[in-house]
């Protein structure tokens, strides 16, 4: 007796393997000697569709779950630039861009007017901000940037739901009768 036909088991653990909520992005990177970080949740990746804002996203620090070390101004602290001309030539090579304001240990300005934000850019292959991977800086200040899916709630339950419709059988009630 079969359970679960093997054609409806494949498509439910495909649906289970591709179903996601959105992205992650974690960040750690540093600059000057000093360590900065920050994971951002998104519900897609950005759409850089806009012909307003173009190849740019602002985040703010109520849009980041965490930060380490991100600057407190009311200005955007991370910011992703997708397919940035890193030569500035009109052409390739093309790189991604994420630019993080930080704190800076700074002391402060004239008239004590903190001196706490710093721009730092950390340059990544074309397509990291866009694309699910692992990412290390190709030059300048040294970081890492991973892009993950986030799996949705319905995802754990429809799983379970699979392994127990592999796992437990039907019970098999045999009513028995006198002769």
């Amino acid at each position: 007796m079969r359970l679960l036909n093997p054609r409806i088991l494949v498509c439910l653990l495909l649906t289970v393997a591709t179903a996601s909520a959105g992205v992650v992005y974690r960040f750690s990177g540093t600059a000057d000697g000093l360590n900065e970080a920050f994971q951002l949740t998104l519900p897609s990746f950005p759409d850089y569709a806009d012909p307003l804002l173009g190849n740019v996203r602002a985040f703010w620090l109520s849009d980041l779950d965490s930060c380490f070390r991100c600057s407190q101004l009311g200005t955007p602290v991370v910011f992703f630039v997708l397919h940035f001309d890193i030569l500035d030539n009109g052409g390739p090579p093309f790189v991604d861009q994420v630019v993080f304001n930080d704190l800076n240990s700074q002391p402060p300005g004239p008239g004590g007017i903190p001196n706490n934000t710093v721009q730092n850019n950390y340059i990544f292959p074309e397509g990291a901000v866009s694309h699910f991977g692992n990412y290390v800086t190709l030059a300048g200040n040294s970081g890492t940037l991973e892009v993950t899916p986030t799996p949705e709630p319905g995802t754990w339950l429809l799983a379970a739901t699979v392994i127990l419709a592999c796992v437990v059988r039907r019970p098999v009630f045999i009513v028995r009768t006198r002769r």
